[in-house]
C-alpha cells in the first residue's frame, strides 16, 4: 500500500503537480511512518513547498512553510547526500529571498515616513539573515533608522508601537 502511494507521488513529482506532492507525500508519512519511502517523502515534501516560491515578493506565508520543511527535511535522519545537499542549497535560496523581501519593505517604511517601520524590518534583515547580501546592506542602514525611529517613539509617547530591542 505504500509503494502504491510512493508511485503516486512519483507522478505527481515528475508533472511538477506541487501541491499534488505535498498533499500525497503527507498522506504516505501519516500512514506508513517507518516506511521506506518516508525519506524520499520528506524530501519531496520540503521541496514541493520550496517549488512553490516564486522569489523574493512571494507570499511570505509559503516562504515560512517551505523554510520549516526543508530545515525539518536537514534535520531528520535518512535522504541522501545529494537530497541533503539541494535542501540545503534550496534554504540558502529561499533565506536570500526572505532576507531581500525584507529589505524591501523596510524601504518601503522609509519612503513612506515611517522610521519604526523601517528599523524593525532592518533589524530583523540582520538578525535573521545575516549571510546574506541583503543583510550587509541592511546594517549600514540599521543605526541611522535605529536612531530615527528612537527620536520617532520619544515624539510619539501615547502611541501603541513595540519597538523590539
Amino acid at each position: 500500500a505504500d509503494d502504491a502511494e510512493a508511485l503516486l507521488g512519483e507522478d505527481l513529482w515528475k508533472n511538477r503537480d506541487w501541491e499534488g506532492v505535498v498533499a500525497r507525500y503527507s498522506q504516505l508519512v501519516q500512514d506508513y511512518p517507518d516506511s521506506e519511502w518516508a525519506p524520499l517523502a520528506y524530501y519531496r515534501i520540503a521541496m514541493a513547498w520550496f517549488y512553490q516560491v516564486e522569489g523574493p515578493r512571494y507570499d511570505l506565508g509559503i516562504m515560512k512553510r517551505a523554510e520549516r520543511e526543508l530545515s525539518l527535511f536537514l534535520k531528520r535522519k535518512g535522504g541522501t547526500p545529494k537530497q541533503k545537499e539541494t535542501a540545503r542549497k534550496a534554504l540558502d535560496r529561499l533565506h536570500d529571498w526572505m532576507a531581500r523581501r525584507a529589505y524591501r519593505t523596510a524601504h518601503y517604511y522609509m519612503t513612506v515616513g515611517s522610521p519604526v517601520g523601517a528599523w524593525i524590518y532592518l533589524k530583523e534583515l540582520v538578525d535573521q539573515y545575516p549571510g546574506t547580501q541583503a543583510a550587509r546592506e541592511g546594517a549600514k542602514e540599521l543605526p541611522l533608522w535605529e536612531k530615527r525611529a528612537r527620536r520617532w517613539k520619544a515624539r510619539h509617547p501615547f502611541e501603541k508601537i513595540e519597538v523590539k530591542e
